[in-house]
């Protein structure tokens, strides 16, 4: 047996056997608490995300909904960015600032 295999064979008995469902659950009720940070907040999200392997057009309005108003508002006079990537960066500046 290599250690690849013994590797695989250890995965398939002590993983989570619904990690995709566990994950998809996670995903869809994370929110950010008020006195946390961005950063906390978005490295979960993509852990959760990673699990998935959902479109970046599918996680945008989940990571959006995720947000607290405090950095929501930055957006009240228009749309957030359209890209994922845009968010994320767009909400970091806002949370940086707001510490």
């Amino acid at each position: 047996m290599t250690w690849a295999t013994f590797a695989c064979e250890l995965e398939t008995i002590f993983s989570d056997p619904d990690r995709v469902k566990h994950a998809t659950e996670k995903l869809i009720t994370l929110r950010m608490n008020k006195n946390q940070r961005v950063h906390r907040y978005t490295v979960t999200f993509k852990e959760y995300a990673d699990e998935l392997r959902w479109a970046n057009e599918v996680l945008h309005p989940l990571y959006y909904r995720g947000l607290p108003d405090r950095i929501k508002d930055l957006w009240a006079q228009s749309d957030p960015p359209p890209l994922f990537t845009d968010l994320v960066a767009q909400a970091q500046q806002v949370d940086l600032r707001y510490w």
